[in-house]
């Protein structure tokens, strides 16, 4: 008998996840597929591209600069995590900056539809919160469109979260 676990985060480390990154692009493509998530790529998707993104982001990960979390839904805690496991991502980006050490740019935070509505994009923020705070960045930074309406998702699952504010 199986017993299901929850949803857990986990940080993303290469030998052991490095076998998700088709299922990354497919979630990333989900998620702009299902409701036009604005996430660097627009329709018609291109796998291709897609799996490009994922492997050079994780590149940046294996050199330290990007770090990502994914949401998975353990069916059995313990053992090699499963694609079908995979219910969403987010990633902290962290360049090199003499003036901007404390911050960190949030990326990609998607959250699979048919895992919507659980509380994932909270436990999600939560964690990169934690995971960025251990690494010296206090400041969280998300992009948004320029004319989009004020951001009531971000300040939802993150209290913490800015957006950088445009004006001319």
């Amino acid at each position: 008998m199986t017993t299901t676990a929850g949803p857990v985060v986990r940080l993303y480390v290469p030998s052991d996840h490095g076998h998700l990154t088709p299922y990354l692009a497919a979630l990333h493509a989900s998620c702009i597929s299902h409701d036009r998530t604005i996430a660097t790529f627009i329709p018609p998707l291109n796998q291709e591209k897609l799996l490009n993104y994922w492997r050079r982001c994780i590149a940046e990960i294996n050199a330290g600069t990007r770090l990502l979390l994914l949401l998975l839904d353990e069916t059995e805690p313990g053992t090699k995590v499963k694609g079908s496991e995979l219910m969403g991502c987010v990633m902290l980006h962290c360049p090199e900056s003499e003036t901007g050490r404390m911050r960190g740019f949030v990326e990609k935070l998607l959250v699979s539809p048919k895992f919507r509505k659980h509380g994932g994009a909270r436990l999600l923020m939560a964690t990169l919160e934690s995971e960025g705070l251990v690494r010296g960045k206090s400041l969280f930074v998300s992009e948004s469109p320029q004319r989009a309406k004020p951001p009531s998702l971000p300040r939802r699952v993150s209290p913490l979260l800015t957006r950088p504010l445009i004006r001319w």
